[in-house]
């Protein structure tokens, strides 16, 4: 288990992207601990929006508030940056202190 400080998304950079419109845009971001086992929605970490036109292609979140022990970490994509198909993510990271 582990105590979700933060999460860090990857994409990209802008001018290297040959289709910049799969950038992820809104995400949210729930936990479950070991006992709901990923059941239901979870509990809401945090609610972020990558933002391409920042000239970072690794940006991070803070959580809203810090999350009690949790074994599982979700990351819905809301909305990209236009391409209607699908949305690239390039990695998620999950910043923490491991819990014993």
């Amino acid at each position: 288990p582990v105590s979700v400080d933060a999460i860090s998304i990857d994409h990209v950079s802008k001018r290297d992207a040959i289709d910049i419109s799969t950038a992820p845009r809104s995400f949210a971001v729930y936990t479950h601990s070991s006992e709901d086992e990923g059941e239901g929605e979870g509990e809401q970490l945090l609610v972020g929006e990558y933002d391409i036109d920042k000239g970072e292609n690794v940006q991070t979140f803070l959580a809203q508030a810090p999350s009690r022990p949790v074994s599982i970490v979700r990351l819905v994509i809301d909305s990209n940056h236009g391409n209607p198909n699908y949305t690239c993510l390039y990695r998620m990271r999950v910043h923490g202190e491991a819990q014993q």
